[in-house]
């Protein structure tokens, strides 16, 4: 498999940017979240991978306002729009869980579900915090992918191109059979909602990171 050198600093660089929309989704904001939208190397990070998706250049904007805004009220702000979107109280906007956006009803722990686990198992991936909460939530599938992509990186500069090949087919399909059918979905919901602070823009750029990711990991399986 021939690999380029932008290809590579890619590949590499998959690790930090799936940790950091994991960490973001995660919990509501904070100003520890507000320190990493802030740090350079955010920004850097997700420069690298903007060059060559330009619909990712929205969030890189999003960033220079949460520079430029107060943190103590973006913090806030933020969190009440977290809350509305993702887990109430009441029912949310753009619930995070994959098996909402596959059934009409709407509803947690369907068979979907059951796959997520299944692939996590099959990998030796474990969740870490509520172990109430549905595997499918979008913060353990980008921690999945994380993880894998972790393992791709230690592949790759040990040379070790068989695994690095299945690795990129574990995450493209995943991806595949699950991420991309769901996170355009979410993301239009949340911006079909009035509030519109900073979390539609993360799902967005969550659904445009996945879509970029596939196109990569497709030419290296």
């Amino acid at each position: 498999m021939q690999k380029n050198k932008e290809q590579m600093l890619l590949l590499n660089g998959r690790y930090s940017l799936l940790r950091i929309i994991q960490i973001l989704f995660q919990e509501p904001m904070s100003h520890e979240i507000i320190a990493l939208l802030k740090a350079p190397e955010t920004r850097a990070c997700i420069e690298l991978f903007s060059i060559e998706n330009p619909d990712m250049d929205m969030f890189l904007d999003k960033l220079d306002e949460v520079a430029a805004s107060d943190s103590d009220t973006f913090c806030n702000e933020a969190r009440r729009e977290y809350n509305m979107l993702f887990v109430g109280p009441g029912k949310p906007a753009a619930p995070f869980w994959e098996s909402v956006y596959l059934d009409e009803r709407e509803l947690l722990f369907l068979p979907s579900t059951s796959d997520v686990r299944m692939r996590y198992a099959a990998e030796g991936f474990m969740i870490a915090g509520n172990e109430k909460q549905a595997e499918d939530a979008v913060h353990y599938q980008f921690d999945f992918l994380a993880s894998l992509a972790w393992k791709m990186s230690e592949a790759l500069n040990a040379e070790a191109l068989d695994e690095l090949s299945r690795l990129a087919r574990v995450s493209f399909d995943f991806e595949s059979d699950h991420m991309l059918n769901w996170l355009p979905k979410m993301a239009q919901r949340a911006s079909d909602h009035s509030t519109c602070y900073f979390y539609p823009q993360l799902c967005a750029f969550a659904a445009a990171v996945i879509d970029f990711d596939s196109q990569l990991l497709k030419e290296i399986v």
